[in-house]
């Protein structure tokens, strides 16, 4: 969902000075460290929100676009129809506070985060690696922004030989995904891959996850 809302934000060319720092007290979180010492904009929102998954920032971004109505609209308009922001990450942290505790609060799954099938959020990543994601210039801004990514555990971990921009998903031990493109060198293939390991355990047998690939992916764009 993170990620709609950035292309959302590329499509309405909101390349603006920051918002006022009163906005930054919705929500602890790395921003506001950053927010505190530079003169912050929209380019360190846009990263922090990838490479780190700040919360704030996303809140910060849903407000620029006028909230996950026009989120949604887009994906809609890119045929993407499983692609649903459901809410902010406000939002989804004040039902987190408010349910009896937190494993209660995930088994229920009455509020995600966000929803999208596997197929239709290859469709994006692949939009982006064809540069048709608003634009090839914000497609190429995108991916080269989620190559910076610093949470590892998953795709660089248990996949080798590959340059991985990748978005990861996470709140452990209750979520945890991630998704991304495996950009071969010399470019002879890309392909978009999704990770959502249910548990620790299904994490571990992601393992044999390039033996795989390099078996079974025959059809790359």
């Amino acid at each position: 969902m993170k990620l709609c809302a950035l292309f959302s934000l590329a499509a309405l060319a909101a390349a603006q000075p920051a918002p006022p720092a009163a906005p930054l007290a919705r929500l602890e979180s790395n921003i506001q460290r950053v927010a505190r010492s530079v003169n912050a904009t929209w380019g360190i929102y846009i990263k922090c929100l990838v490479i780190v998954s700040d919360n704030t920032s996303t809140d910060l971004i849903y407000d620029k676009v006028g909230g996950t109505a026009p989120v949604n609209a887009l994906m809609e308009t890119w045929g993407l129809k499983s692609i649903h922001a459901t809410g902010t990450a406000d939002d989804w942290f004040k039902a987190l506070r408010a349910a009896p505790n937190a494993e209660t609060f995930h088994r229920q799954a009455k509020t995600p985060f966000g929803l999208s099938s596997p197929r239709d959020m290859g469709k994006l990543l692949e939009m982006m690696e064809k540069g048709e994601a608003v634009s090839q210039n914000a497609s190429r801004q995108m991916l080269q922004i989620m190559r910076g990514q610093v949470y590892t555990s998953r795709l660089p971990r248990y996949v080798e030989g590959y340059r991985i921009p990748h978005k990861t998903g996470d709140f452990m031990p209750y979520i945890g995904n991630d998704v991304g493109v495996l950009e071969e060198f010399p470019v002879l293939a890309h392909w978009a891959i999704l990770l959502r390991p249910p548990d620790s355990a299904a994490q571990e047998s992601s393992r044999p996850a390039k033996k795989f690939m390099d078996s079974n992916l025959e059809r790359p764009w």
